[in-house]
C-alpha cells in the first residue's frame, strides 16, 4: 500500500527536524513513536515499515519529468528494436538488474544499526519468519510449518488481487484484505494469552465408572485395537490411585493423580462433541498443571507420560508453543535418564520415549523448529510386542513415519538458513520412495479404501492422514512454485505455454494425490463425528485445510484439467471448518476465512488465466502511461490502461502498482526451479 502524502497545510520542517513515520501509521494518519517497532503497531500486531531512503521523494520540474518520460520512451523503443524477442529482454534485464542490485549494495552497505534488530521477511525466507499472534506477540516459525506456508499464500494472494478485482460483486480488493493483505506476516494461536485455569481441588476424583469409560479412549489395549501412542501404565495408575486411602497415597505420589488427570483431559478433549460430560478437559488439565508442581525443579522419569500427555492437550487447545515446550521437556527428562540408549531400557521406557519422539516430530514440523534429538544419536530399538503391553505395530509405524518426515522437513526446508531456497528434486523423490516403502511396509493395513469403511480404527485415520500430509510437505514447495509461475507466465507474452519436466509433474500429481486422500478422509472422519463415535481435533483441521488449499493450487495450475470432483470435496471440508469456528474453534474459524476467500480469488484466477491463453491483446505502452510506471518493458503486461479486467480504477484497487506485479513476478520466474 502507498504511502500518503504530506498535509499541504502542515508547516515547513528543516530536513534535520523531520521525525520518521512507519508506513502504517502514515496510511492511518497516526501518530507515531518513531521507534522500531513503534508502538502502534507493535500493539496492533503489524509489521512496522519505515520508508526506505529510495523511498524518500523529491521535487521536480514538469519540463523535467516530461523530459524523462520521453528519454524513457525513446529508450525503451530502441530496446525493442535491438533485442525483439520478449523473452531475450527479459534475460537481459534480469542479469542487469542483479548487476545493478550489487552494485548498490557495495555503494551502501552501511545501513543504521536499528534497521538489523528486527530481520525483514525476505532475510528470513530461507529459514522462516517472523509472526505475530493476535497479541502482537512475534515468535519465529519455519517454512515446514503452515503458519509461514500461509503468509506466503497471503503475499502471492496480495499480489495478484489487483489484478482480478472488479465491480461485479464476486470479488472486491477491499472484501478479502482482511485474509491476505493486512494479516500479513501474523498466524492465530493462544500462547500470549494468560493459561486461565479454573480453581480446582487437585486430590478431588471423579467416581471410578466415569474414569474407566473416559480412559478407554486413549488406552485402546483390547485385542485388535490399533495404538499409535503409548501414554504409560494407564491401568496400572489409575487402580493405584484408586486403592485404598487416596488422599494420603496422592500426597506421597501427586505424580501419579497428575498422570491420571493429564489421560482424563486428553480423553475429555476426543470425546464426541455433543457428549454431557460433568466436568471438561480444562478441569482435569488445572488439576494435573497443580498437581505436577515447579517441573524444573523435581523432574523425575515419571513425569514423562504425564508432560506428554499435557503437551499434547494444549495442541488441541491451539497453544502450539506451550505444547512445544511440554513435549520438549518430557523429551529432556527421557534424554537425562537415557531412555535413547540401547542398554538398560525397558519395553515400557522404550514406548514413552518413542511417543515422545513422535511427538517432538510432529510439534517441530508444525513450528518449523529443529528436532530435540538427532536420529544419528539414538540408539534404542523401536517398540516390540511384549506381554501385558497393547501391539507394537501401530506405534512402530508411527516412529518410522516421523522419522522420514523429520529428515525430510530438515532437508528441504531446513531450519535456520541451512535450507536450499530451491525445493531440491533430488531430496523429493528420495522421500517419497521412502513414504512408498513405507506405505508398502503397513499394507493392507493402511490401505485408503479400508480407512474409509465404517469399521476403520480411528488411530488409522490419524495415522493415514499423517502419511498424506508428510507428501504434501515434500512436494508443497514445488507445487507452490509451479502456481506461481503459472500466473507470472499467463501474464507476459510467449511464456504462457511454458510445461515442467515430466518427472516434475509426476511430483506434482502425487502432491495433489496426498490432498484428495485427505480429503476423502476428512469427509469420512466427519460422518463418524456426526455419529457420536469421535471428535475432530486440531491436527485433523490442520490436515483438512491443507489438503483444500493444495486442490486450490492445483485447480490454478491445471485449470483445464481440473477435476470437477474435488470442488463439492473441498466445499465439504470449508463447510467441516465452519461449523468448528461457529462451535468456538478459533484456529478453524480463521482456517475457513481464509480456504473461503482464497476459493474466490483462485476461482477469478483461473478464470483470467483462462482469457489470457485464449486470447491476449497486448496495449501500447503510450496508451498506458497514465497508470503503469514508465519503466516497465513495453508490451510485458496486456492489462488495459485504465483498468484491471476492463474495470476503472478506483479505491478498490488502492495500493495497485503494476512496477511491484512485474517484479514480483520476475522474482517468482528468477527464483523457482522450472
Amino acid at each position: 500500500m502507498q504511502r500518503l502524502p504530506p498535509n499541504r497545510r502542515r508547516h515547513k520542517v528543516p530536513p534535520e527536524q523531520r521525525k520518521r513515520v512507519c508506513n502504517p501509521c502514515n496510511i492511518r494518519r497516526m501518530k507515531c513513536t518513531g521507534n522500531k517497532p513503534c508502538k502502534a503497531c507493535q500493539s496492533a500486531g503489524r509489521s512496522c515499515i519505515y520508508p526506505s531512503a529510495s523511498e524518500e521523494k523529491m521535487t521536480i520540474s514538469r519540463a523535467t519529468y516530461q523530459e524523462l518520460q520521453a528519454n524513457e520512451s525513446f529508450l525503451q523503443a530502441c530496446l525493442s528494436r535491438a533485442v525483439p524477442s520478449v523473452q531475450d529482454r527479459m534475460d537481459l534485464m534480469r542479469q542487469v538488474r542483479k548487476t545493478h542490485t550489487r552494485g548498490n549494495v557495495l555503494v551502501g552497505g552501511s545501513e543504521p544499526e536499528a534497521q538489523s534488530q528486527m530481520p525483514d521477511l525476505e532475510e528470513l525466507d530461507n529459514g522462516g519468519r517472523f509472526l505475530a499472534d493476535p497479541d502482537g506477540q512475534r515468535r519465529f516459525i519455519g517454512n515446514a510449518s503452515g503458519a509461514a506456508f500461509l503468509d506466503q499464500l497471503r503475499e502471492f494472494a496480495s499480489t495478484v488481487l489487483p489484478l482480478v478485482s472488479g465491480r461485479d460483486g464476486s470479488l472486491r480488493h477491499s472484501q478479502i484484505q482482511d485474509s491476505f493483505s493486512n494479516l500479513l506476516g501474523r498466524y492465530q494461536t493462544h500462547d500470549s494469552r494468560p493459561l486461565h485455569l479454573p480453581l480446582v481441588d487437585p486430590y478431588y476424583l471423579p467416581p471410578i465408572e466415569e474414569a474407566q469409560r473416559r480412559l478407554e479412549r486413549v488406552l485402546a489395549e483390547g485385542a485388535g485395537d490399533v495404538s499409535i501412542l503409548y501414554w504409560g501404565p494407564l491401568s496400572d495408575i489409575m487402580r493405584e490411585v484408586y486403592s485404598g486411602n487416596t488422599s494420603d497415597e496422592a500426597y506421597k505420589n501427586p505424580i501419579q493423580l497428575a498422570t491420571l488427570n493429564a489421560a482424563l483431559a486428553l480423553a475429555a478433549q476426543q470425546s464426541p462433541f455433543w457428549a454431557l460430560e460433568p466436568e471438561t478437559g480444562e478441569t482435569y488439565f488445572a488439576r494435573a498443571h497443580c498437581l505436577v508442581g515447579p517441573p524444573l525443579d523435581s523432574a523425575t522419569r515419571t513425569h514423562i507420560p504425564c508432560f506428554a500427555m499435557m503437551g499434547y492437550y494444549l495442541l488441541g487447545a491451539n497453544r502450539r508453543d506451550a505444547a512445544y515446550r511440554y513435549i520438549r521437556l518430557a523429551g529432556h527428562i527421557a534424554v537425562t535418564y537415557g531412555y535413547y540408549q540401547s542398554w538398560m531400557t525397558s519395553e515400557t521406557e522404550k514406548r514413552e520415549f518413542w511417543t515422545v519422539y513422535v511427538l517432538d516430530r510432529f510439534v517441530s514440523c508444525l513450528m518449523g523448529r529443529p528436532a530435540m534429538i538427532s536420529d544419528t544419536d539414538i540408539s534404542v530399538g523401536l517398540p516390540q510386542d511384549a506381554p501385558g503391553l497393547p501391539s507394537a505395530e501401530g506405534l512402530r509405524l508411527h516412529v518410522k513415519l516421523a522419522r522420514i518426515l523429520g529428515c525430510a522437513v530438515e532437508k528441504i526446508y531446513g531450519y535456520g538458513g541451512r535450507g536450499s531456497k530451491q525445493p531440491g528434486l533430488a531430496h523429493m523423490h528420495h522421500f517419497l520412495d521412502e513414504l512408498e516403502n513405507w506405505r508398502s511396509e503397513a499394507h493392507p493395513w493402511l490401505d485408503i479404501d479400508r480407512c474409509l469403511k465404517p469399521e476403520g480404527a480411528r488411530d488409522i485415520f490419524t495415522l493415514h492422514m499423517a502419511y498424506n500430509q508428510a507428501r504434501i510437505l515434500v512436494t508443497r514447495q514445488l507445487m507452490f512454485s509451479a502456481v506461481r509461475q503459472k500466473v507470472a507466465r499467463s501474464f507476459i507474452p510467449d511464456l504462457s505455454k511454458f510445461e515442467p519436466p515430466d518427472q516434475d509433474q509426476h511430483l506434482l500429481k502425487i502432491c495433489t494425490e496426498a490432498a484428495r486422500e485427505n480429503v476423502q478422509l476428512t469427509h469420512r472422519l466427519f460422518e463418524i463425528v456426526t455419529a457420536g463415535d469421535s471428535a475432530f481435533g486440531m491436527i485433523d483441521y490442520h490436515n483438512a485445510f491443507n489438503a483444500a488449499i493444495i486442490l486450490e493450487l492445483g485447480r490454478l495450475y491445471r485449470h483445464n484439467e481440473f477435476s470437477s470432483d474435488d470442488i463439492p470435496q473441498i466445499g465439504h471440508v470449508l463447510d467441516v471448518l465452519q461449523r468448528a469456528g461457529q462451535d468456538g474453534n478459533e484456529f478453524a474459524r480463521d482456517c475457513s476465512i481464509v480456504l473461503a476467500d482464497f476459493r474466490q480469488l483462485s476461482e477469478r484466477l483461473a478464470q483470467e488465466i483462462s482469457r489470457r491463453v485464449a486470447t491476449t491483446t497486448t496495449f501500447p505502452p503510450q496508451a498506458q502511461s497514465g497508470q503503469i510506471p514508465s519503466n516497465a518493458p513495453a508490451g510485458l503486461f496486456d492489462v488495459p490502461a485504465a483498468s484491471t479486467m476492463g474495470l476503472p480504477f478506483d479505491d478498490s484497487t488502492l495500493g495497485f502498482s503494476l512496477e511491484r506485479v512485474m517484479e514480483e513476478f520476475t522474482n517468482w520466474l528468477e527464483a523457482e526451479p522450472f
